[in-house]
């Protein structure tokens, strides 16, 4: 509840009755805007009389019910001694913004030694989309009624008092490796404060009296409670407040020390909001085991319209978080079926079902789908690996094309943004050496052979010099994406702009993919390398020479002395071999040398690389496509010399079947063998030699170049002789102008020309972006007037 106190001031000489009357202006937070007059507004005073001169406190309770933007406006009415009512006049005005407390996850950082995981895949494998729906909605009745220090049970097992529930998928390792760090980037977007706790069930458990406790716990249970023990997950900052537009780091951790599934329910809890259970899961895996992890059972394909002429590959990636290689294979039996089932339509087709998964990496399994009808289609298929299986269930959907290329782009464009992941990393550290000036590159939707270009800034924040280099995931990316340059090296506090180039030969295909720059640090690169050269030289002397020191001999003189003496037996006692061999050893031990792990000098390791990540996506389209698709599109240029070469350096051998040889090869044989035998062919080939070369006027050359062009197409020859009484042609300038200018017009419709005015349209940018960073130029500032001197006679 939210009281104030308003103050009504009677100045007049009299006494003044007054009634109040308000109307209210609701808002939701869909934006629709409706009058009312709330219930949850409560005046103390609505008629009253003030007395002449004097002061009456009027107070006001607002109960809000739901969220949303209210703005009510009070008007009051003086009531005469005649009961006379005045018009409403305005008196003052109340604004109100009510919201639940509430959080969001803003993003996301994995701190892992055992693999590179892109953000895009720690977005989906933490569920942060699903996340962020939830806590949105408005917390139900259940969820309301206990408070962060009232949510307790008697029971081990949380009760679950929402159908708020989220997998937190925190990634795989093998045994012993680091631990596998994430950070999350909380968020308050409401206009209150928040505050929120991390609950793990051993903090919400209310521990009974002893002779109440029953002891017996289920499997479930025990697991919870061994995993609470060993800290297997841990939570940084697990409760804490943010003020409006305030933002903290927490970090969740899971530890690799227990082979195995591990799964922990810890309750997000915001006081006065929602709660939401998050499910921690953890796969530690033996060594040399690989394993594959899957963030869910179900893959949806993008829609696709009906009617394309060249359906868009589309990749499921297999990701394998184990140490060792693991090979897969797609059972593609179900989609036989669904041909059978489409009278012989190819629907679904996997163009890789074998293949290999390498170690800490994944594998893009390429589909093509195509839909002939704008329904839905469901395929459930086994995907074989070492030494388990998988169920996957496949789920694509065909749409109608509309006329409207607005409506077709709106639609591709709400399909494709499947992953709401953040364009800009906002989680930083002191660590961070380099940053980008931004993480997500979208080219869109663009044509087979359209070239397309965006540039991006490497800065160095750092105050020694790093080198980069941009490595690619694999060789289908690296055909279609060049980084320029690739490679190089920073300067404290240097820019260096990075073209990204995106051209596509190949099939239509969408492409999701994340590249990264492996930053290094050249001064510690320069102490490691130093280090690694001067133990191996130490390697090398120890193979060679030894040390003998005065004091190993004068241990052993002292020795000898010791062994000439005689000493006394001592005294017989009872004890068994054991004990004899124990106490042996002891005394051996004693004068036996050992070796001093401090003093051995270990192989110095190189420092760790910084890695940085660059998003790019786009989607490609037949040029045929592309026009159906988006006849409205602004004018792209198609390099065709690109197509050309693509087809001069396509692969000519085609995979045919038996049956196809054996009958082209019955074909051609009969041909062969009948002109042989053709009595009139043979005869015409012997009179080819005899005939005269025919001369058609359509094969003459064309001379389309510039450079092609000479003065004797102009000027007549000077050394030819001239007839007898003829007089010599001029060629006026007009002609001669006319002349060039259609040839330069040829010229321009030239593609070698449009090439070469791209090249130097980019590289004259490129120069002036570079200039621009490097402080050279400034590009913002205002033109200056020069005034000249005039001339001094």
């Amino acid at each position: 509840n939210q009281k104030d106190t308003v103050v009504l001031i009677n100045s007049s000489l009299c006494d003044l009755t007054y009634k109040l009357s308000y109307n209210a202006c609701y808002t939701n937070r869909e934006g629709q805007t409706e009058t009312c007059r709330p219930k949850e507004l409560c005046v103390s005073s609505q008629n009253s009389t003030i007395i002449a001169g004097s002061r009456h406190f009027v107070d006001i309770t607002f109960k809000p019910q739901k969220q949303g933007d209210y703005d009510v406006e009070v008007f009051y009415q003086i009531v005469t001694k005649n009961n006379h009512v005045t018009a409403n006049q305005p008196l003052f005005r109340i604004s109100a913004v009510v919201s639940y407390p509430r959080l969001a996850v803003t993003d996301t950082k994995l701190k892992s030694l055992t693999g590179h995981v892109s953000k895009t895949r720690l977005w989906e494998m933490l569920n942060l989309d699903k996340l962020n729906e939830l806590l949105k909605e408005e917390p139900s009745y259940d969820e309301m009624r206990y408070d962060i220090a009232t949510r307790h049970s008697m029971k081990r097992k949380i009760p679950v008092l929402t159908r708020a529930i989220v997998d937190f998928n925190m990634g795989s390792g093998p045994i012993n490796s680091p631990d596998s760090e994430i950070l999350l980037l909380l968020q308050n977007p409401s206009h209150v404060d928040v505050e929120y706790a991390f609950q793990f069930p051993d903090d919400m458990y209310l521990e009974p009296e002893y002779w109440a406790d029953t002891g017996e716990l289920d499997q479930f249970e025990e697991r919870e409670l061994f995993l609470m023990q060993n800290s297997i997950f841990s939570v940084e900052e697990k409760s804490g407040s943010l003020a409006p537009g305030e933002s903290r780091v927490i970090k969740c951790s899971h530890k690799h020390t227990v082979a195995g599934e591990s799964v922990l329910p810890v309750l997000l809890k915001i006081r006065r909001g929602r709660e939401v259970l998050l499910n921690f899961r953890g796969i530690t895996s033996q060594l040399s085991t690989p394993h594959v992890n899957f963030t869910t059972d179900v893959f949806n394909f993008r829609p696709i319209p009906v009617g394309l002429l060249l359906p868009p590959l589309q990749a499921y990636k297999l990701y394998n978080g184990g140490d060792t290689a693991c090979p897969y294979e797609l059972i593609t039996t179900p989609i036989l079926d669904l041909i059978q089932q489409t009278n012989g339509l190819q629907v679904l087709e996997c163009l890789n079902p074998i293949g290999t998964l390498p170690a800490y990496g994944y594998t893009e399994l390429l589909f093509l789908f195509t839909p002939p009808e704008p329904v839905r289609y469901s395929v459930e298929m086994w995907i074989k690996l070492d030494p388990e299986s998988k169920l996957i269930t496949f789920i694509g959907e065909g749409f109608t094309m509309d006329q409207n290329s607005r409506n077709n782009q709106a639609v591709l464009a709400d399909k494709q943004e499947t992953v709401r992941v953040p364009h800009k990393h906002l989680i930083t550290s002191t660590t961070e050496t380099a940053t980008l000036s931004s993480n997500t590159i979208s080219f869109r939707h663009l044509p087979l052979f359209s070239p397309a270009r965006q540039i991006t800034f490497l800065r160095n924040h750092s105050n020694q010099t790093l080198s980069y280099k941009w490595e690619f995931p694999s060789d289908r990316i690296s055909d279609v994406l060049t980084i320029k340059p690739t490679q190089g090296y920073l300067h404290p506090n240097q820019r260096q702009l990075c073209e990204v180039l995106f051209v596509s030969m190949v099939d239509p295909s969408f492409y999701d993919v994340t590249l990264s720059c492996v930053i290094t640090d050249e001064s510690s690169m320069l102490v490691y390398r130093h280090e690694l050269v001067d133990w191996e030289r130490q390697q090398v002397e120890k193979q060679h020479m030894f040390t003998i020191t005065s004091s190993s001999i004068q241990k052993n003189k002292s020795h000898k002395k010791v062994s000439q003496r005689h000493n006394t037996l001592p005294p017989l006692e009872q004890e068994s071999y054991e004990d004899w061999i124990r106490k042996d050893l002891s005394k051996k031990s004693k004068h036996r040398p050992r070796k001093n792990k401090e003093t051995e000098n270990p192989k110095p390791s190189p420092p760790l690389p910084f890695i940085l990540e660059l998003c790019v996506n786009a989607r490609t389209h037949s040029i045929a496509d592309h026009c159906t698709l988006f006849p409205d599109a602004p004018t792209l240029f198609i390099d065709t010399h690109e197509i050309i070469s693509s087809m001069k350096t396509a692969d000519t051998d085609i995979p045919i079947t038996q049956s196809s040889s054996q009958l082209l090869t019955s074909v051609l044989s009969s041909l062969l063998h009948s002109l042989i035998h053709d009595n009139s062919f043979i005869s015409c080939l012997a009179r080819i030699d005899k005939e005269p070369t025919p001369y058609f006027n359509q094969f003459q050359q064309q001379k389309l170049a510039i450079s092609e062009i000479t003065d004797t197409e102009l000027i007549p020859d000077t050394h030819r002789p001239l007839r007898v009484g003829s007089a010599p042609t001029r060629i006026s300038d007009s002609t001669r102008e006319r002349a060039t200018s259609r040839q330069l017009n040829k010229l321009k419709k030239l593609e070698s020309t449009n090439i070469l005015l791209e090249g130097v349209l980019e590289n004259s940018i490129r120069c002036i972006l570079s200039e621009a960073i490097s402080n050279e130029i400034e590009i913002t500032a205002k033109p200056h007037w020069i005034a000249l001197m005039q001339d001094i006679q």
